[in-house]
């Protein structure tokens, strides 16, 4: 039997009238298109022998109906959900190097031969994340590879539920990196009220500038978000500005 077969139901208009008598009414071939079907259309009355019977108002019964989690089975799941930190030791070959000592995201960077070029590796990354590293690290003032994957995640079409997933699952140095990537999409108000726990916070972390890495606060990092240098710093090209942002200002949507 085809769609087209399948998906064919005949509606009776058949009833009992006020003194309990049987009255034949009309009865119509109604077709469901097969794309409905293919997508996970039900009916909702009882068809019996592909006939639907119907009440003393003579409305039809048999309706078509999409069910909720038949329309959630088919949304596709984020490609960054997928994605899960790596947390393994460094292996013995690399495990002496300052710059993988100095943050366990590169034990995979380095170990695997992966690239925070593409956005899976560039999510990884800043999901692995231990040391909240700024643009330019070491002696010859190179980039680093968190500015990088920033970078690489504030390009896609998707950024904003990104880092909204980083900020949820990622450590302290990975929701700061979320923090300063929502800074740019997020309208002023809503933002100022997301960052003001972490700029209240007082826990440790450890930040990489130039050939300096020192102890600091998650506090500390958040209030140079605020204030537009650290990420307008990681972003250079891509940000919306260096300003400071401030309560008082006009609110603004991100883009």
């Amino acid at each position: 039997m085809d769609a087209n077969e399948s998906g064919r139901v005949v509606v009776a208009t058949d009833r009992v009238d006020g003194c309990g008598q049987f009255r034949p009414g009309r009865r119509r071939s109604v077709l469901l298109s097969a794309p409905r079907l293919a997508a996970g259309w039900v009916l909702s009355a009882a068809v019996v022998g592909g006939v639907a019977a119907e009440g003393p108002a003579t409305r039809p019964v048999a309706t078509a109906t999409r069910p909720a989690a038949a329309a959630a089975a088919t949304r596709p799941v984020a490609w960054h959900r997928a994605i899960e930190p790596r947390t393994e030791p460094a292996p013995p070959e690399i495990a002496d190097d300052p710059v993988v000592a100095s943050d366990p995201a590169y034990v995979w960077l380095f170990a695997s031969g992966e690239t925070v070029e593409t956005r899976e590796g560039a999510f990884r990354f800043l999901l692995s994340a231990r040391v909240f590293t700024y643009q330019l690290v070491g002696g010859g003032a190179a980039r680093s590879e968190h500015s990088r994957a920033f970078a690489v995640l504030f390009r896609q079409p998707d950024a904003k539920a990104a880092f909204l997933d980083l900020l949820e699952r990622g450590n302290d140095a990975g929701k700061l990196y979320a923090l300063c990537g929502l800074r740019e999409f997020e309208e002023t108000f809503a933002f100022l009220r997301r960052i003001e726990p972490y700029r209240a916070s007082k826990a440790e972390i450890t930040t990489h500038y130039g050939c300096l890495t020192r102890a600091s606060t998650v506090g500390w990092v958040a209030s140079g978000i605020v204030g537009g240098g650290t990420g307008y710093e990681l972003l250079h090209p891509y940000a919306r500005s260096g300003a400071p942002l401030r309560a008082e200002e006009k609110p603004r949507g991100g883009r």
